[in-house]
């Protein structure tokens, strides 16, 4: 065989060599896996970038605790986020600020869904579009649910703070408490009006129960009854 033939299989080995032997880059390609804390710190500081997540599907593949962690809520998505029924527990959120949640903005085209998220989303300053797992909705949320506390001054919810997106078949279970009058907290569904329900006090109050929400939601819809698919 020809020297220089035999050279350029063995450097077309060595390559092949080190190709199998070199680590992935989980954000390589399109699809994005997160199995542990790292992953998922990670990826929340590509989505610094508006652009990054477009076109992207990320998937859980493991349960998340950002408890002990100096978390930044993800600034923007607008890929698909699949949680595949895991949960991403010890959330806590006190910085200033609004538009605050585990996700700070969906984008138009975004999704999120089939993840369960605990925790506590309570800032200071302006406080304005709090959510559990999203702080301004402009894209899809469903099959999400969350546990614990959500504060805020106005346009505050237990999923989504401020939603101009869809949410269906969620649930959210815990404390929201708001303080002024415009706040709202309302159960949404496909082609139902949203329900506010006001603030008659001057100081901080707490919403409703759920179970008291569906109720007086029920009493003031004129649609046929089923039961809510969405709880924001």
């Amino acid at each position: 065989m020809h020297k220089g033939l035999k050279k350029g299989i063995a450097v077309l080995a060595a390559a092949v060599l080190f190709c199998g032997s070199a680590p992935v880059d989980i954000y390589a390609a399109n699809t994005v896996t997160i199995s542990t804390r790292k992953d998922f710190l990670r990826f929340a500081k590509n989505c610094t970038l508006d652009s990054w997540s477009a076109g992207k599907t990320v998937v859980l593949t493991a349960d998340i605790d950002l408890g002990r962690v100096n978390f930044s809520p993800i600034p923007i998505f607008g890929g698909t986020f699949e949680g595949n029924g895991h949960t991403i527990s010890g959330l806590n959120l006190e910085q200033d600020g609004s538009q605050l949640g585990l996700f700070r903005y969906v984008a138009e085209g975004g999704v999120v869904k089939n993840l369960k998220v605990e925790g506590n989303v309570t800032p200071g300053g302006s406080r304005s579009s709090i959510g559990g797992i999203v702080g301004e909705n402009n894209g899809t949320i469903t099959g999400c649910s969350f546990d614990g506390t959500v504060e805020g001054k106005d346009t505050v919810g237990g999923i989504v703070g401020k939603n101009k997106g869809e949410v269906r078949e969620c649930s959210a279970s815990g404390e929201i408490h708001g303080e002024l009058a415009k706040t709202t907290a309302f159960w949404q569904n496909v082609g139902m009006r949203r329900m506010s329900i006001p603030n008659t006090r001057k100081k901080s109050r707490s919403f409703p129960t759920l179970i008291q929400m569906r109720r007086q939601f029920w009493k003031n819809t004129e649609f046929q009854r089923r039961t809510p698919s969405a709880a924001i």
